[in-house]
């Protein structure tokens, strides 16, 4: 039994310059914004900061 799912890279594979082909990317809010913590500060301008990031475009 391996330690690699089905699809993933091979052990020594080089990952693709594309981050989002090599991984599942995602954000967690509040340490990436600490001042929304706790659900006090600019909740809405921050996650309008993240879905405006081409970083986190859907492909």
């Amino acid at each position: 039994m391996g330690l690699l799912k089905e699809g993933s890279r091979k052990i020594g594979e080089t990952m693709s310059a594309n981050l989002h082909n090599s991984m599942k990317v995602g954000i967690v809010h509040f340490m990436a914004y600490p001042e929304t913590m706790g659900g006090d500060g600019p909740t809405v301008e921050t996650i309008k900061k993240i879905v405006q990031d081409d970083f986190f475009l859907w492909n």
